[in-house]
């Protein structure tokens, strides 16, 4: 017998055909909980943009948590599809992913198109509804991240991979941070060249 979760997750699954209004909700919440965080917009108000009704939304999503953790998904898999965008075309080149991604991240900022990081603002909004989620999507960048290191350097050793995962990911955050309190898009060359100085070829990390 199937839980709620498993019946909400194949409505989301259905909510991805851009012809429905499941799919204009989760449009509308991603544009909304980005710019004005998750616990600032409304239900009534994502309902509003995506011209969708009170019966759609509660067809598609039991409630904002349901909802919520199916942005932070869609935000994670658009994360996802970066990174491993860069990772393809950087095939045992991490100065050169180090280089795209920064430059990526400082385009998307200096256009509008960036809010900052979506988990980190989730984790200090809603951390009771949605940690064990976030603790799942870290899990999972950090074995993409190790899985490229090891790649790029084969004979490292495990453990400093994994440390050098978890600076990747401390180096990203401090750059968003820090982008986000000046609004100074520098903190993102600053976020390429300390990619760039990892100790890459050294087992003690």
């Amino acid at each position: 017998m199937k839980s709620g979760e498993e019946d909400w997750l194949e409505d989301l699954a259905r909510a991805r055909s851009e012809s429905n209004p499941g799919a204009r909700l989760l449009a509308a919440a991603r544009e909304l909980f980005n710019a004005q965080g998750y616990q600032v917009a409304g239900i009534n108000e994502i309902i509003k943009r995506a011209g969708a009704s009170k019966k759609s939304f509660y067809s598609y999503y039991p409630g904002k948590k349901q909802l919520g953790a199916a942005y932070l998904r869609a935000e994670a898999n658009d994360f996802a599809v970066q990174l491993r965008r860069r990772i393809s075309r950087y095939d045992r080149d991490f100065n050169g992913f180090a280089r795209s991604w920064a430059a990526f991240l400082r385009r998307q900022a200096g256009k509008g198109d960036f809010h900052g990081c979506p988990f980190a603002s989730a984790a200090v909004q809603a951390h009771d509804d949605f940690g064990e989620l976030l603790a799942e999507l870290h899990t999972e960048w950090l074995a993409l991240m190790r899985e490229y290191i090891l790649h790029c350097k084969p004979r490292i050793k495990a453990h400093a991979a994994d440390t050098i995962a978890r600076r990747i990911l401390l180096d990203y955050q401090g750059a968003v941070m820090m982008w986000r309190l000046s609004g100074d898009l520098r903190y993102f060359d600053l976020l390429a060249q300390s990619l760039q100085d990892l100790k890459m070829n050294s087992d003690d990390v």
